[in-house]
């Protein structure tokens, strides 16, 4: 194992993150908060489907991970393919907006950099997730 913990430590945290995310769809969908600019409905059908399956799938990986502690390249092999699927479905980084200076349009380099950073933040995550506890707070 690659933890360093005396006594066991449950392993399995991310089934209650992916249902938690579950629930935040589910009562946002079914909830009227468009005066609170929280609207699913605008998103169209590809992306909610991307945003459900790209979480299902990345849990997927993490799950896998904890069974069988995959190596480093398969994990990061799995989270580049969540985040090609993410933009294949229309989840891209178009403009960036730097607070009190102007916007930078990505161009080019909008798939490459958002593909970077859905795999930082899983990444990121999953070093959070070392700590007892502290990822579900999140």
């Amino acid at each position: 194992m690659r933890d360093q913990h005396t006594e066991p430590v449950p392993r399995f945290g991310g089934i209650a993150l992916f249902w938690g995310l579950i629930a935040a769809l589910s009562l946002m969908l079914w909830f009227p908060f468009e005066q609170r600019g929280l609207n699913l409905h605008s998103l169209s059908d590809n992306r909610l489907a991307g945003l459900i399956l790209g979480g299902l799938l990345a849990w997927g990986i993490g799950f896998a991970d904890d069974i069988f502690c995959l190596r480093a390249r398969w994990k990061l092999a799995g989270q580049t393919g969540v985040a090609v699927l993410a933009i294949g479905l229309g989840f891209e980084l178009q403009t960036i907006h730097v607070p009190f200076f102007q916007s930078f349009s990505l161009g080019l380099w909008s798939w490459p950099l958002t593909a970077f950073w859905i795999v930082g933040v899983m990444n990121a995550f999953n070093l959070i997730d070392g700590l007892d506890g502290l990822s579900s707070g999140l």
